[in-house]
């Protein structure tokens, strides 16, 4: 059933075409280009268009015809003419005769144009003198292709899934490899939480999630490398480390500095080895080592304590006071604190 510009109810059998024209036009169908009527203004006429489904056509005899119907997918493809005088899209049409009214029935390539597609593929395709937009398809190549190209600024490509209370998904299975060469800022804003998982195509046991929050970020995993070939900054009001068992490797140098304090903390040992450890950037005075120290002295108060003073042959110390310093020499010693 056919209304509104075709005009009644059809409810009988449909005439075929005819070879006359309709409504004083001399053809019934034919070949036509898509036009513009003069003294309109392009960007009003195409909304309209759009709007109504309509299209104005000049044909081979140089007739213009307005308001002829055009189906929905013809009208996403066909081209309009960028100004007065110049000629749009190649078009058959033909006059239904039972309305009286003219349709578009496809759209052509013109003798300039290459319709750039071939078997098994697809390509739809608009520009205009800046930008022109791709989607192209390809079976037998096994690929899928979508563009914007422009000379001007401000491209953008928008992907947008909604659903109701935050319930879409977009999802991206790739079995192979996946690739992004970004030539700017890559900015991503996740409202909720973010998790990546990453496992072992032979053994799913193995694996590392990355998970984060609009307040934590968390990765667990069996190791975890940091490669900075200039430094490594890391800033927060507290740092903390806890690992059983944790080997850092350094190549060239580390600097550790803090304005106020450095606490470093262990409940088992903490070791600090190098060629040479300072404690001090300007220190020159080497440390002393302990148990040496100790044995040295408790030699030297065993020789005071049994030496005698010429003539008569007396001690030259007190046994007992020697015999007390020699007990608290071991006092000396740190039972925290080691060094070779």
């Amino acid at each position: 059933m056919l209304r509104g510009k075709f005009g009644r109810n059809n409810t009988s059998k449909q005439k075929s075409i005819t070879q006359q024209g309709v409504g004083g036009r001399r053809d019934s169908a034919g070949i036509a280009y898509i036009t513009i009527p003069r003294d309109t203004d392009r960007e009003v006429y195409i909304t309209q268009s759009f709007r109504t489904g309509t299209v104005s056509i000049i044909t081979e005899n140089g007739e213009v015809i307005n308001d002829v119907r055009i189906g929905m997918l013809a009208m996403q493809v066909i081209n309009f003419p960028q100004q007065q005088g110049q000629l749009g899209s190649l078009v058959s049409w033909v006059t239904v005769p039972r309305h009286k009214a003219p349709i578009i029935v496809d759209v052509y390539t013109k003798g300039d144009e290459v319709y750039d597609s071939s078997e098994e593929a697809f390509h739809i395709y608009r520009r205009n003198q800046q930008t022109g937009i791709s989607v192209r398809g390809n079976a037998k190549n096994k690929n899928l292709t979508i563009s914007v190209d422009s000379d001007d600024e401000d491209v953008v490509l928008d992907l947008v899934v909604k659903a109701a209370n935050n319930t879409a998904q977009f999802n991206v299975n790739v079995k192979g490899n996946r690739t992004t060469d970004i030539e700017g800022v890559d900015t991503q804003t996740v409202v909720g939480s973010r998790v990546l998982e990453i496992t072992d195509e032979a053994d799913d046991s193995n694996s590392t999630i990355i998970e984060s929050t609009s307040t934590t970020h968390s990765t667990s995993t069996q190791q975890h490398t940091i490669n900075a070939e200039q430094s490594l900054e890391v800033q927060s009001e507290e740092i903390n480390v806890d690992a059983g068992q944790e080997s850092r490797s350094i190549n060239q140098s580390y600097s550790l500095s803090a304005g106020t304090t450095i606490v470093i903390s262990s409940d088992g040992a903490c070791t600090i080895n190098g060629s040479t450890v300072k404690l001090g950037s300007s220190a020159t005075q080497p440390l002393v080592l302990g148990v040496q120290l100790s044995n040295l002295l408790s030699q030297l108060f065993t020789i005071l304590s049994t030496a005698t003073a010429p003539p008569g042959g007396g001690p030259l110390t007190s046994n007992a006071a020697v015999g007390a310093l020699i007990g608290q020499i071991q006092s000396i010693l740190s039972n925290k604190s080691f060094t070779q």
